[in-house]
């Protein structure tokens, strides 16, 4: 195979569906100068949640449809940042449905939560439970889910109390760049907080 550089052509398509990336090369020739083209097809190269709603345990196991999150880039949800947790400590109001496990897990420090979507309008529910700090205004954080402000100085502490199971529903989320970013901005050292997500197709 010869290889003229000042020819080689090389496109990469990513399907819409973010599970496959297709590698056309052209510029290659054989011996008898005949150019060869070649197209690969990479499958699954990144995942994508197959059923909703799309149910998180930060920072704990898989719980029946509870999925575990992750810090891997490549998998359909995940957290570049923070310090999963475990606690032991019985929480209080817990909502329906929805186990105790789920709040004595959670991440730390976290700064966001991304998740591999298809395009569409998303509801989001986060949950919280502190676990640390019972004076208000030890830990007090901002959240945003593509771009825009859902809760402002949130201090749980006051919220809800130590132990204490805590919801945030968001407004309906428009997702078009196949990715769901929630972000996180604190206040002081104690950093913010996350222990389950939610997440709902409405279209």
């Amino acid at each position: 195979i010869q290889y003229h550089p000042e020819n080689l052509i090389l496109a990469l398509e990513l399907q819409r569906n973010r599970k496959k990336l297709d590698l056309n090369l052209s510029g290659l020739s054989d011996l008898q100068n005949i150019e060869i083209s070649e197209r690969v097809c990479f499958e699954n190269i990144l995942s994508v949640p197959e059923q909703f709603p799309l149910m998180i345990n930060l920072g704990g196991p898989n719980i029946n449809n509870w999925q575990a999150s992750s810090n891997d880039f490549k998998k359909a949800h995940y957290s570049p940042s923070g310090d999963p947790f475990n606690s032991d400590k019985a929480i209080q109001n817990l909502p329906a449905n929805i186990p105790a496990e789920i709040f004595q897990s959670g991440i730390n420090d976290i700064l966001r939560y991304s998740a591999r979507l298809p395009n569409g309008k998303y509801q989001v529910t986060l949950l919280f439970s502190e676990h640390l700090y019972s004076n208000r205004g030890q830990r007090i954080f901002d959240i945003y889910i593509e771009k825009e402000a859902v809760h402002k100085k949130l201090d749980l502490s006051e919220a809800a109390g130590l132990n204490v199971a805590y919801t945030i529903e968001s407004q309906p989320v428009t997702v078009n760049d196949f990715q769901l970013d929630i972000y996180f901005y604190e206040y002081n050292w104690s950093g913010a907080l996350l222990n389950g997500l939610i997440i709902e197709k409405l279209s």
